[in-house]
């Protein structure tokens, strides 16, 4: 009797694995049934932590200067807030200038909010003599007209702290940063929790 005939008269592994499941189909969608809620019960421990602490051994000396540096200031993170004109062209225009505006008066009341960065809060110092005058760029949107968002646009643009920080180089986009000191009582604290 040749290989071939062997193995054509003999059923194959496949044929009885199958044969076995459908003759025992009730105990093996039992057996698939707990399976699956066995392997869903620990799911809810489940999760990621953004917190850096957890990468680091216990004895770890780059925790503890860290510590020692959050321990001397403040446990912060910051929030940017990208803010573009939809048709394109600078952030120059009444419409954005507004947007800012109103951003940085809703930032303030993100818990936590210690400070906020913008175009409109910005601390513009103008030298009159002898005398230097410290405000906002810009306040209210009543301000917002032709020869003021003129201004508005050569002190963003000439301004070393706010280019590229606050708006782009270009001045197609700009921002408002808000800068969260979070008390440190958990250890799963982020920024991204008190925004929910």
């Amino acid at each position: 009797m040749s290989i071939e005939t062997q193995i054509a008269s003999q059923p194959s592994k496949m044929k009885r694995f199958t044969e076995l499941l459908i003759r025992f189909r009730y105990v093996v969608t039992l057996i698939v049934v707990a399976t699956c809620i066995a392997t869903s019960l620990g799911q809810s421990r489940v999760g990621f932590s953004s917190d850096y602490r957890y990468y680091f051994g216990s004895p770890s000396p780059v925790i503890a200067a860290m510590d020692e540096l959050e321990s001397d200031y403040a446990l912060s993170d910051s929030i940017y807030i990208s803010i573009s004109p939809k048709s394109g062209g600078t952030v120059f225009n009444k419409a954005v200038l507004s947007a800012v505006l109103h951003a940085t008066e809703e930032a303030w009341k993100v818990p936590y909010a210690t400070r906020v960065d913008s175009l409109s809060n910005y601390q513009n110092t103008v030298a009159n003599d002898d005398d230097l005058t410290v405000a906002h760029l810009f306040k209210s949107e009543s301000e917002l007209i032709g020869s003021n968002i003129d201004y508005i646009r050569q002190v963003a643009l000439a301004e070393p702290m706010l280019e590229n920080r606050i708006v782009s180089q270009n001045g197609e986009h700009t921002g408002v940063n808000v800068v969260l000191t979070l008390p440190g009582k958990s250890p799963m604290e982020t920024s991204g929790s008190y925004l929910q």
